[in-house]
């Protein structure tokens, strides 16, 4: 199913305008807070006036999953740009408290998959969404990360509270979308790696730069990233040590070895109720946007964390490049039980529902974050031994004769450094990815394909 264009008379491009907040509570949840205003840039816009009223969807993540499917995108990838769209668009404006602080809803989020199985297009669909709202910031692909910095300079947003204590809150609250995260950090580099930690956990944040004497002070900055890449370039690009650092354990990993594949000769589906099904969620999301104040845990939520925490958070991921990254699952699902409130609703409370909800979310992203290290990890002689078994069951299948041993060796030998040559062949033997006998005439060795593997 191909998705309609979102563009619509009631829809307008991000940067045209400011967007509006509004406060809710749980006590007053339709408090819409009266004379609060968002500015950003020149313009300064009444409450009201964009998006914020009543909801016309049930759950924004479960209509963007109806709307977005029938893509060729795996269905994971679908639900976590969804829920990037929504991190996106709430920016600073809304948090849950904690004992350390506030906890607001950005999150690193890198779609992992082999080329071809739709990350590009998750990413695609999140930004047609995102620039249907007012005000936000998206970043260029490719930055260093003193432009990085300097583009969330700009990001400015001022939020106007006539009446209430503070009077007005000020952030800067910049998104980076990247189809490959290589096209954004051309390789690992600890400066920027160590700036993405420090702006992802909200303090404040200061650059000096000694040749022109440029001071930056960035007191509540917030960055959302979400980016896709295949298992081996993850896997080159993060050094053996990085996966202890700061910048691994903020980041959650979605992979996914599916290619989810359309029918390209079907029916194009009525594009009326997909033009219906935009406009709300369009609608809803502008609504999300306009939510301001502290999203608090209700007593069933705050038992049902306290249960999973106490008896050990389980199920934890037990790859040792994920020990660091199980320290933050609690910060991971405080975030992901705030997505699940606001997309259900403006209630500004989190249930144990939700809490249910955003846990599922973590597991299914955890169960397959091992696959990662499995898919990326191709080392030269595992190709070699794919390519020899190719080789072998290519001639078998052509000719119905075994392949001579000097033949396999000449072939592996281009393959493979000369003292790895028999070794290896040795080896595809014993897993029984080849089977081997003696030519008795020749007193060669001679092979066909094993059963260790399945034909091509």
């Amino acid at each position: 199913m191909t998705a309609p264009s979102l563009s619509s008379p009631t829809s307008k491009p991000a940067g045209t305008g400011a967007t509006t907040a509004a406060e809710t509570s749980p006590e007053k949840a339709a408090n819409h807070a009266e004379g609060m205003r968002i500015l950003m840039g020149s313009n300064l816009m009444p409450l009201g006036t964009n998006g914020s009223g009543a909801r016309k969807l049930p759950s924004w993540i479960d209509s963007y999953l109806e709307y977005t499917d029938g893509q060729e995108i795996a269905p994971i990838w679908r639900l976590w740009a969804g829920i990037s769209t929504i991190a996106n668009v709430l920016g600073r404006k809304t948090w849950v408290r904690t004992s350390k602080g506030n906890l607001y809803p950005n999150l690193y989020t890198l779609l992992i998959g082999f080329a071809g199985t739709g990350k590009s297009l998750a990413i695609s669909q999140s930004e047609l969404f995102l620039r249907e709202i007012d005000g936000l910031h998206i970043a260029p692909t490719s930055m260093t990360m003193a432009s990085m910095v300097d583009r969330l300079a700009e990001a400015k947003c001022t939020i106007l509270r006539p009446g209430k204590v503070p009077p007005h809150v000020e952030y800067n609250s910049l998104i980076i979308l990247a189809d490959e995260l290589g096209a954004l950090i051309h390789q690992y580099d600890r400066e920027f790696m160590n700036g993405l930690t420090k702006i992802y956990d909200g303090g404040s944040y200061a650059q000096h730069r000694r040749g022109n004497e440029i001071r930056i002070q960035i007191d509540s900055p917030q960055l959302n990233i979400l980016a896709g890449t295949t298992p081996s370039n993850i896997m080159q690009f993060m050094p053996e040590g990085a996966w202890e650092q700061g910048f691994a354990s903020r980041m959650v990993m979605v992979y996914s070895g599916d290619r989810n594949l359309a029918d390209i000769f079907g029916e194009e589906p009525d594009s009326a109720p997909l033009r219906n099904l935009a406009d709300s969620l369009i609608h809803d999301l502008r609504g999300i946007g306009n939510l301001f104040g502290q999203v608090r845990l209700r007593p069933d939520a705050i038992e049902a964390f306290r249960e999973w925490r106490l008896g050990g958070e389980l199920p934890v991921p037990s790859h040792p490049k994920l020990t660091h990254y199980c320290a933050r699952r609690t910060a991971h699902l405080l975030k992901l039980c705030l997505v699940a409130s606001v997309s259900r609703g403006p209630s500004m409370e989190i249930s144990a529902e939700d809490f249910t909800v955003a846990k599922n979310w973590l597991m299914g992203a955890e169960t397959s974050m091992p696959d990662v290290f499995k898919a990326g990890i191709v080392s030269g002689d595992s190709k070699a031994m794919d390519e020899g078994y190719h080789f072998v069951w290519a001639n078998f299948a052509k000719t119905k004769r075994p392949i001579p041993e000097h033949a396999l060796v000449h072939f592996m030998r281009e393959r493979l450094p000369a003292h790895s040559v028999i070794h290896t062949i040795d080896l595809m033997v014993r897993d029984r990815t080849l089977k081997a006998h003696m030519d008795i005439t020749s007193g060669e060795k001679l092979y066909e394909p094993g059963i260790g593997r399945k034909n091509y």
